[in-house]
């Protein structure tokens, strides 16, 4: 069970139809929900089922460019954190994943982050995404 609030990731490369996929061999339902107003063209909200609750998601292709955001809205989900669900998905993708460093507090170093590689290697990098 995840103790974050939330879990995000971004994957280098990653069609939404794939982060679909990955996302299906996790959970037991996964349903394409009606985007809202506003919300940008490459994002894509989800509905997900874990353990009977429905939680909220979105797949944001090209969100910073050449990487795909996952972002999963519930404390309650299969991984502890952003770092252990970013190695499920390098693993199970065979792509790279990154996550912030931090915990998105004000006084955090925005753009330190944790590089995570297919073969379960991890370092930490510094990127710029704005």
């Amino acid at each position: 069970m995840s103790n974050a609030p939330d879990i995000e990731i971004y994957i280098q490369e990653l069609s939404t139809d794939r982060a679909i996929a990955w996302l299906e061999s996790i959970f037991s339902e996964v349903k394409v929900a009606q985007k809202k107003k506003g919300m940008p063209k490459k994002a894509q909200p989800l509905t997900i089922n874990w353990q009977g609750a429905t939680i909220p998601a979105v797949v944001f292709e090209d969100v910073v460019p050449g990487f795909t955001s996952i972002w999963l809205d519930s404390p309650s989900l299969p991984w502890s954190d952003d770092r252990e669900c970013a190695s499920a998905a390098a693993q199970f993708l065979d792509l790279t994943v990154r996550v912030t460093a931090g915990s998105w507090q004000q006084d955090d170093n925005g753009d330190a982050w944790i590089e995570v590689l297919p073969n379960g290697s991890t370092h930490e990098i510094s990127w710029k995404t704005d």
